[in-house]
């Protein structure tokens, strides 16, 4: 599908229209989203800064296999819900996933204070490490209100007693799941005190391991989705979010990841018209190339939603 972009004054570059309101027809639209926790702007930028034909703004004109490509710079919430809902879009997200609550745009602002700050796109339940995302991940502030507490309403007598169960996403990896009723292989969890602060440091455990604090989440945030792919570049992303992006091309990771190579490399595969499993092939590679004295291991995956409805794991 062709689209039309209009180009501010801004844009100046041999060959392409400098008018106001000049359009420019591109066959893909790419979104770049950077967010709290983001450790690839820098290449980026330098990727960019050599293959771009032409900016405006924080708009960038790449000559593609099949045309020109826009690639769009989204540094907020807006802009990522933009994106998403965008037709056709091929997304890219780098950031924290925070266990599931879903993206943070706040670290200018000193950190989330409170559930509602993170932009909310995970499962409806999510188990959370409050001290991890207070103290390592920049939200000092974060307090989490008593009613938002996941609980068993049936038992009173006990108060956030929520239940864990596994599920199996279709590469393999296992994900936690929550939620506030009893039931087929599901596990009860209590509250077990810790900290210094009593009434925001009580966590979820199966006795005798630490499990998370769950807390209610959901996807309040999410707009309609209308996106082709969307690549989500943050630790266990599958784990997290599988069950909510099942419209196009969900690219995820089902491990640990830091290679600030790969969210360049789901770019170049656009523009150069890789198929889903060769784009998937280029971000494991990226991600290995970062980890030069470790056995490389496939750590990114994806599933396609809309057409063969089965998942490729290279």
């Amino acid at each position: 599908m062709k689209l039309f972009l209009t180009l501010c004054t801004t844009l100046f570059c041999a060959g392409l229209p400098a008018q106001p309101d000049a359009h420019l027809t591109v066959t893909q639209t790419i979104f770049v989203v950077l967010a709290d926790g983001e450790n690839s702007s820098a290449d980026v930028y330098a990727y960019l800064a050599q293959a771009a034909i032409g900016r405006c703004a924080d708009t960038y004109i790449v000559t593609g296999a099949t045309g020109l490509c826009a690639v769009h710079l989204v540094t907020d919430q807006a802009g990522f819900q933009r994106a998403l809902a965008t037709d056709n879009a091929n997304i890219v997200y780098d950031g924290h996933a925070n266990f599931g609550l879903g993206p943070s745009f706040m670290q200018a602002h000193g950190g989330c204070r409170q559930l509602s700050d993170f932009m909310n796109i995970g499962e409806p339940l999510v188990g959370i490490d409050w001290a991890y995302l207070c103290y390592d991940q920049g939200n000092p502030d974060f307090e989490i209100a008593r009613a938002d507490y996941a609980d068993d309403p049936s038992t009173p007598e006990e108060y956030a007693d929520a239940w864990m169960y596994y599920e199996e996403l279709p590469d393999g990896a296992v994900a936690l799941r929550y939620a506030t009723a009893g039931g087929d292989k599901r596990m009860r969890l209590h509250f077990r005190r810790r900290g210094f602060r009593p009434t925001r440091s009580m966590h979820v455990t199966e006795e005798p391991r630490l499990i998370r604090l769950v807390v209610r989440g959901g996807a309040d945030d999410l707009p309609v989705q209308r996106w082709r792919r969307l690549f989500i570049k943050s630790c266990y992303s599958g784990q997290y979010f599988f069950n909510v992006f099942r419209h196009g091309t969900f690219f995820y990771s089902n491990n640990e990841v830091i290679s600030p190579y790969p969210v360049t490399a789901f770019i170049k595969g656009i523009v150069d018209g890789l198929t889903d499993r060769a784009l998937c092939l280029a971000l494991n590679d990226a991600e290995n190339a970062y980890r030069p004295i470790e056995f490389p291991m496939p750590r990114y995956a994806y599933y396609t939603s809309f057409a063969a409805q089965e998942v490729n794991n290279h």
